[in-house]
């Protein structure tokens, strides 16, 4: 998709036969003079000739990103974009953003000891200086080994436990308040590996919610969320799809499945002649979990400690990417939505930006 667009982008606009064709074309050339690019050290070779050819014309490129922050390579990202940036554009202006408001001291000091290890030809020197209003004590930062997966379990179960409560300030100013189960997050590189953790995160009776795109199917808030669906097709009946909105925890008000269920069965009315885009799939979903009164709070009055990584899913239906996709039969489209439940996880080591502005032709 990204080829067909490069090879459509760097064609010439005075040669297009195609009147529509010509028309974007000299529409990027006259229109478009800002181009702004996050995560710049993420592009891979193709993505750079995309915002090359959004650009050829004499808009202003700014990108934003950080090289010690490439971990995409495995993908094609080559950093070698924002490394050589100022060699490959005229008048650059650098801006770089050192001061680390995140993290604590100790966070942005081992970050900065490893970011200081890779060879000075491969990656833009740069400052990293705390700035947070964090406190900082030895022992927070801990590399350990364990005999076994159920030996770590335990131990970062009891760190959990330990670290609830603790004052903490999310604001140099703000009144402490007490550390609570949402400001966990424990890490692993698949999902498939926190099952031990999980068990005994169950088994302490620690409310906890896993993200990441590992089995995400099998979890239960998504097949009852996908049940919802199944149910307005006949797959599911209406006792089946209360059982997993239980076994999921996302009935808190088992008074209102009813009202649900009316909504649902009015929504399944596929035969009534209107245009499928306005069966939007999303609204839907978030008018039953209103209608059940499914929040966090709800569902989670103590908070959840986050097992995994967010990568970010965003359910939608096909007539919202796609806009020839309008009379596409809503029945078919259930499979692609995802529970969206807003949690806090923990910030990673956050190493300092560099901004690269490229000026406008004058």
């Amino acid at each position: 998709m990204i080829a067909t667009a490069v090879a459509f982008l760097e064609s010439d606009p005075d040669d297009e036969e195609d009147p529509a064709t010509r028309a974007v074309l000299r529409h990027i050339r006259d229109d478009v003079k800002y181009v702004v690019v996050d995560e710049y050290q993420d592009v891979n070779p193709l993505q750079e000739r995309l915002i090359s050819a959004l650009v050829r014309f004499g808009a202003n490129l700014c990108v934003v990103g950080d090289d010690d922050q490439t971990i995409y390579q495995w993908r094609g990202s080559e950093v070698r974009n924002i490394l050589e940036f100022a060699g490959r554009h005229d008048a650059v202006r650098t801006i770089e953003l050192s001061d680390n408001f995140r993290s604590s001291r100790g966070i942005v000091a081992l970050g900065r000891s490893i970011a200081e290890r890779i060879p000075a030809g491969e990656r833009l020197a740069k400052g990293m200086e705390f700035a947070s209003h964090q406190v900082w004590e030895r022992g927070d930062l801990l590399a350990l080994t364990f005999d076994d997966l159920g030996a770590e379990a335990r131990w970062i179960a009891d760190r959990i436990e330990a670290l609830r409560g603790i004052p903490f300030s999310d604001d140099p100013d703000a009144a402490p308040r007490g550390l609570s189960w949402s400001d966990c997050a424990v890490l692993f590189r698949t999902v498939k590996d926190a099952t031990p953790l999980v068990d005994e995160l169950r088994r302490r009776g620690i409310p906890y919610l896993i993200k990441g795109l590992a089995r995400l199917f099998d979890a239960p808030e998504i097949a009852a969320v996908c049940g919802l669906f199944s149910y307005m097709v006949d797959e599911i009946d209406a006792v089946t799809l209360q059982e997993r909105l239980v076994a999921a925890n996302l009935l808190p008000e088992p008074e209102r499945f009813p009202q649900a269920i009316a909504l649902l069965d009015r929504s399944r009315r596929f035969d009534s002649g209107e245009r499928w885009d306005t069966y939007n799939i999303q609204r839907l979903y978030l008018q039953v979990l209103e209608t059940l009164n499914v929040r966090e709070q709800s569902i989670h009055p103590l908070h959840t400690v986050v097992v995994g990584i967010d990568r970010g899913h965003r359910a939608c239906t096909p007539s919202e990417t796609d806009p020839f996709a309008a009379d596409r039969d809503p029945r078919r489209s259930h499979h692609v939505l995802g529970a969206q439940v807003p949690v806090r996880v923990s910030v990673p080591v956050q190493t300092p930006l560099h901004v690269r502005i490229q000026p406008a032709d004058p």
